[in-house]
């Protein structure tokens, strides 16, 4: 007894239940810390691979589209050499319409062509049927920005694509000089 008379108890704690708590917890922290870690790992991972799946997916795309516009282009630019260089007459429109039409024997994917004159005269070319029609387009505003576009430029460059509600398709168009 103390000196009041009260005893004062003391709490006994096995040893065993100490050390099963005290490793329980500590097991409870390092396994948390293991999954924390795992989980956000596998996070990274997983959004790194989605980002290059992405990638893949869009250079592919892009592979694709080149290779069916590279042709044109290619196409485009040997129509102009051959204008400039005086291998076909512009002004002879029987050996021009030959030209345009056997053109259209090396790219497929054209559906069309069109040339227009300073003066905004344009003949245009249908593959479909062999249309030929010829107009004033100086009232055509895509014409007229594309003609100004192609005296500023020093190499053949792509317009933006548009819709075409005669034939019902969007087409892209290409000033080549």
């Amino acid at each position: 007894m103390t000196e009041r008379g009260y005893r004062r108890q003391q709490l006994r704690l096995p040893i065993g239940s100490l050390l099963a708590v005290g490793f329980g917890g500590l097991m409870l922290i390092a396994v948390a810390g293991v999954l924390f870690a795992g989980l956000s790992s596998a996070q990274h991972n997983t959004f790194e691979l989605l980002g290059e799946k992405a990638d893949a997916a869009v250079q592919g795309m892009i592979d694709q589209i080149d290779a069916t516009l590279r042709p044109v282009e290619d196409q485009a630019r040997w129509i102009a050499d051959a204008v400039a260089s005086g291998r076909v007459d512009i002004t002879d429109k029987p050996s021009l319409d030959g030209f345009i039409h056997g053109s259209f024997a090396a790219t497929p994917q054209l559906v069309g062509c069109a040339i227009i004159s300073t003066d905004f005269r344009t003949r245009r070319y249908l593959r479909s049927d062999g249309t030929i029609l010829e107009e004033d387009v100086s009232d055509d505003a895509l014409a007229v920005r594309s003609l100004e576009n192609g005296r500023s430029q020093t190499a053949s460059v792509w317009g933006p694509p548009y819709f075409v509600d005669e034939i019902e398709q969007p087409l892209m168009h290409m000033v080549s000089v």
